[in-house]
Protein backbone atom coordinates (compact mmCIF):
# COMPACT_ATOMS: atom_id res chain seq x y z
CA UNK A 1 0.00 0.00 0.00
CA UNK A 2 2.88 2.19 0.70
CA UNK A 3 4.95 1.33 -2.17
CA UNK A 4 1.73 2.35 -4.73
CA UNK A 5 1.31 5.52 -2.70
CA UNK A 6 4.98 6.56 -3.37
CA UNK A 7 5.02 5.24 -7.58
CA UNK A 8 2.03 7.66 -7.71
CA UNK A 9 3.25 10.35 -6.47
CA UNK A 10 6.45 9.96 -8.15
CA UNK A 11 4.60 9.59 -11.56
CA UNK A 12 2.26 12.73 -10.49
CA UNK A 13 6.16 14.92 -10.19
CA UNK A 14 7.11 13.34 -13.38
CA UNK A 15 4.03 15.02 -14.91
CA UNK A 16 4.58 18.23 -13.19
CA UNK A 17 7.82 18.46 -14.87
CA UNK A 18 6.71 17.34 -18.19
CA UNK A 19 3.68 20.04 -18.26
CA UNK A 20 6.17 22.62 -17.53
CA UNK A 21 8.52 21.93 -20.07
CA UNK A 22 5.53 21.81 -22.68
CA UNK A 23 4.77 24.91 -21.80
CA UNK A 24 7.76 26.26 -22.38
CA UNK A 25 8.05 24.36 -25.76
CA UNK A 26 9.21 26.98 -27.88
CA UNK A 27 11.54 28.30 -25.96
CA UNK A 28 13.64 25.37 -25.58
CA UNK A 29 13.45 24.40 -29.19
CA UNK A 30 15.04 27.74 -29.58
CA UNK A 31 17.41 26.91 -27.10
CA UNK A 32 18.52 23.99 -28.70
CA UNK A 33 18.63 25.18 -32.36
CA UNK A 34 20.75 28.02 -30.64
CA UNK A 35 23.07 25.82 -28.83
CA UNK A 36 23.57 23.67 -31.73
CA UNK A 37 24.77 26.70 -34.62
CA UNK A 38 27.20 27.98 -31.65
CA UNK A 39 28.65 23.85 -31.52
CA UNK A 40 29.19 24.38 -35.52
CA UNK A 41 30.65 28.32 -34.85
CA UNK A 42 32.76 27.43 -32.42
CA UNK A 43 34.30 24.15 -34.60
CA UNK A 44 34.71 27.09 -37.42
CA UNK A 45 36.54 29.61 -35.17
CA UNK A 46 38.65 26.88 -33.54
CA UNK A 47 39.90 25.34 -36.68
CA UNK A 48 41.08 28.82 -38.11
CA UNK A 49 42.72 29.45 -34.52
CA UNK A 50 44.08 25.79 -34.36
CA UNK A 51 46.13 26.79 -37.73
CA UNK A 52 47.71 30.17 -36.19
CA UNK A 53 48.01 28.08 -32.17
CA UNK A 54 48.40 24.27 -32.21
CA UNK A 55 47.85 25.37 -28.31
CA UNK A 56 44.30 26.67 -28.83
CA UNK A 57 42.44 23.44 -28.48
CA UNK A 58 43.47 22.27 -25.12
CA UNK A 59 41.68 25.41 -23.69
CA UNK A 60 38.37 24.92 -25.70
CA UNK A 61 36.77 22.53 -22.80
CA UNK A 62 35.56 25.88 -20.79
CA UNK A 63 33.22 26.88 -23.53
CA UNK A 64 32.52 23.56 -25.26
CA UNK A 65 31.29 21.41 -22.24
CA UNK A 66 28.38 24.22 -21.02
CA UNK A 67 27.30 24.58 -24.54
CA UNK A 68 27.21 20.94 -25.02
CA UNK A 69 25.33 20.68 -21.08
CA UNK A 70 22.74 23.20 -22.22
CA UNK A 71 21.78 21.27 -25.33
CA UNK A 72 21.90 18.33 -23.48
CA UNK A 73 19.19 19.91 -21.37
CA UNK A 74 17.09 21.29 -23.80
CA UNK A 75 16.45 17.77 -25.48
CA UNK A 76 16.13 15.65 -22.38
CA UNK A 77 12.49 15.74 -21.91
CA UNK A 78 11.49 14.92 -25.45
CA UNK A 79 12.00 11.53 -25.52
CA UNK A 80 14.41 8.49 -24.73
CA UNK A 81 15.23 7.96 -28.45
CA UNK A 82 16.03 12.08 -28.49
CA UNK A 83 18.17 11.59 -24.84
CA UNK A 84 20.03 8.52 -26.27
CA UNK A 85 20.99 10.34 -29.66
CA UNK A 86 21.78 13.76 -27.72
CA UNK A 87 23.87 11.77 -24.66
CA UNK A 88 25.57 10.15 -27.88
CA UNK A 89 26.40 12.55 -29.80
CA UNK A 90 27.42 15.20 -27.18
CA UNK A 91 30.33 12.96 -26.22
CA UNK A 92 31.32 12.36 -29.66
CA UNK A 93 31.47 15.89 -30.56
CA UNK A 94 33.20 16.61 -27.16
CA UNK A 95 35.51 14.01 -28.08
CA UNK A 96 36.22 15.49 -31.24
CA UNK A 97 36.57 19.14 -30.41
CA UNK A 98 38.63 18.62 -27.51
CA UNK A 99 39.60 15.10 -25.91
CA UNK A 100 41.71 13.97 -28.51
CA UNK A 101 43.83 16.93 -28.89
CA UNK A 102 44.94 16.31 -25.34
CA UNK A 103 47.80 14.77 -23.80
CA UNK A 104 49.07 12.55 -26.91
CA UNK A 105 45.53 10.53 -26.72
CA UNK A 106 45.60 9.31 -30.89
CA UNK A 107 48.86 7.16 -30.01
CA UNK A 108 47.30 5.96 -26.84
CA UNK A 109 44.74 4.50 -29.26
CA UNK A 110 47.33 3.42 -32.05
CA UNK A 111 48.77 0.49 -30.97
CA UNK A 112 52.50 -0.26 -31.52
CA UNK A 113 53.27 -2.89 -33.90
CA UNK A 114 55.86 -5.60 -32.48
CA UNK A 115 58.02 -7.58 -35.14
CA UNK A 116 59.75 -10.86 -33.32
CA UNK A 117 62.66 -12.58 -35.28
CA UNK A 118 64.90 -14.83 -33.86
CA UNK A 119 64.09 -13.68 -29.57
CA UNK A 120 64.85 -9.95 -31.27
CA UNK A 121 61.96 -7.70 -31.05
CA UNK A 122 61.52 -4.67 -33.16
CA UNK A 123 58.95 -2.52 -31.67
CA UNK A 124 57.71 0.41 -34.24
CA UNK A 125 54.93 2.73 -33.75
CA UNK A 126 53.15 4.39 -35.69
CA UNK A 127 52.35 8.57 -35.25
CA UNK A 128 49.20 9.34 -35.88
CA UNK A 129 47.47 12.84 -36.10
CA UNK A 130 44.88 13.76 -33.69
CA UNK A 131 42.98 15.21 -36.63
CA UNK A 132 42.64 12.27 -38.54
CA UNK A 133 40.56 10.36 -34.99
CA UNK A 134 38.88 14.06 -33.90
CA UNK A 135 37.26 15.32 -37.37
CA UNK A 136 35.38 11.24 -37.60
CA UNK A 137 34.16 11.50 -33.89
CA UNK A 138 32.82 15.13 -34.92
CA UNK A 139 31.24 14.87 -37.90
CA UNK A 140 29.56 11.39 -36.40
CA UNK A 141 28.77 13.42 -33.22
CA UNK A 142 26.95 16.52 -35.65
CA UNK A 143 25.17 14.03 -37.33
CA UNK A 144 23.75 12.44 -33.67
CA UNK A 145 22.72 15.65 -32.65
CA UNK A 146 21.25 17.24 -35.86
CA UNK A 147 19.43 13.91 -36.00
CA UNK A 148 18.27 14.68 -32.55
CA UNK A 149 17.43 18.43 -33.30
CA UNK A 150 15.66 17.29 -36.46
CA UNK A 151 12.75 15.24 -33.99
CA UNK A 152 12.82 17.72 -31.50
CA UNK A 153 11.88 20.71 -34.63
CA UNK A 154 9.28 17.54 -36.10
CA UNK A 155 8.81 14.93 -33.69
CA UNK A 156 6.91 12.04 -36.38
CA UNK A 157 10.18 12.35 -38.36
Amino acid sequence: MVENEYTESRWEFIDKIQKWFYQKNQFWLSVSILTFSSILILQVIFNFAAQTNPKVREEVDFLLAPVLALFAFSIFWRGLVQTFLCLAGGLTTYAGMFLFYTRDFANQIATPFVANRLGYGIKSSVVVSPDQFAEKYFIVGIFALSFCLAMAIKPNF
